[in-house]
């Protein structure tokens, strides 16, 4: 998934599980038997314009609807775009907007030091 939609590191795609006993999660009311419910913290870019918004959208759904609608379970989803200003990894700016650095990140899959970044600062 990490660049089937758009390229970004392996290693800041994060994901979390957290299983729900029957009776701890309610929708309309009741108990759903088969429902999955995840968050996307969209942080890397913002969406330039509402297609490419809608874009993202559709490939999200055509990752996860052929894993999950055969299966009868309910999906549902929230995308979550926050500033990239505000975006650090290790302390660092990541480097989206800086080709061959944020290919280094993509390459060995780790936050990669550059610039003003080099020297740690006490």
């Amino acid at each position: 998934m990490y660049c089937t939609i758009s390229c970004i590191p392996a290693f800041l795609v994060n994901v979390f599980f957290h299983e729900n006993r029957i009776g701890t999660f309610y929708s309309g009311g009741k108990t759903p038997p088969h429902t999955v419910f995840f968050v996307l913290d969209h942080a890397a870019r913002s969406f330039p314009n509402e297609q490419a918004r809608l874009d993202f959208i559709e490939s999200v759904n055509g990752i996860v609807e052929p894993i999950l609608g055969p299966k009868g379970i309910k999906w549902e989803y929230n995308i979550y775009e926050h500033p990239p200003d505000n975006w650090r990894v290790n302390g660092m700016i990541p480097p989206v907007q800086q080709e061959e650095l944020w290919q280094q990140w993509i390459d060995r899959n780790e936050a990669v030091r550059y610039g003003e970044y080099l020297e740690t600062k006490n």
